[in-house]
């Protein structure tokens, strides 16, 4: 007289929904802070930068950055901008000979803001972007040259005439005319 075994069926456990979110959040915060801690060392490196002859280099890592060259000698400037923005803002200062930017942007914008009475030449080059140049030539083989060469992935690079200064003041004017 055998006994018959039942088989039971043994069904799974559902894991909760709510642990795999946690997680997932916690583990999105974790990365989230790692990529901050390697941005702001990389922004506190431009602040240690020495002073060898009239080259500036400037890394921006998700953040923006207003640089304003005032009364420098510079001959050339390096960039690195990832998933941010840059403004460098050239109209003061010393520009007597051929000047050189280059750099690489990825998903960023860079804005380069000259003064009047200089050549720009751009060569750069974008991957699901766009340069502008908005500088007027000039056909005079006197004037300094400013030679731009920007390479960009998803960024927009920019070069202007005048400085932010202008453009602030005017913002400001427009507001208290509709204040008045």
């Amino acid at each position: 007289m055998s006994k018959k075994k039942e088989i039971v069926p043994v069904l799974p456990k559902k894991k909760s929904k709510g642990k795999t979110v946690v997680k997932v959040i916690v583990a999105v915060a974790a990365i989230q802070g790692i990529l901050k801690m390697v941005a702001f060392y990389k922004n506190k490196k431009n602040e240690k930068q020495p002073e060898n002859e009239g080259t500036k280099k400037y890394a921006v890592w998700m953040n923006g950055k207003q640089v304003r060259l005032d009364e420098e000698e510079l001959r050339s400037i390096e960039i690195q901008a990832v998933m941010s923005g840059i403004d460098i803002d050239l109209t003061k200062a010393k520009i007597h000979e051929d000047m050189f930017i280059s750099g690489k942007a990825i998903m960023s914008g860079v804005c380069i803001r000259v003064p009047e009475d200089i050549n720009v030449k751009m060569n750069c080059k974008t991957i699901l972007g766009a340069c502008a140049n908005s500088v007027p030539k000039y056909f005079d083989e006197t004037l300094p040259t400013i030679f731009v060469e920007v390479d960009g992935v998803m960024s927009g690079i920019a070069v202007k005439i005048g400085n932010t200064n202008e453009i602030e003041n005017d913002e400001c004017d427009l507001d208290k005319e509709d204040s008045e």
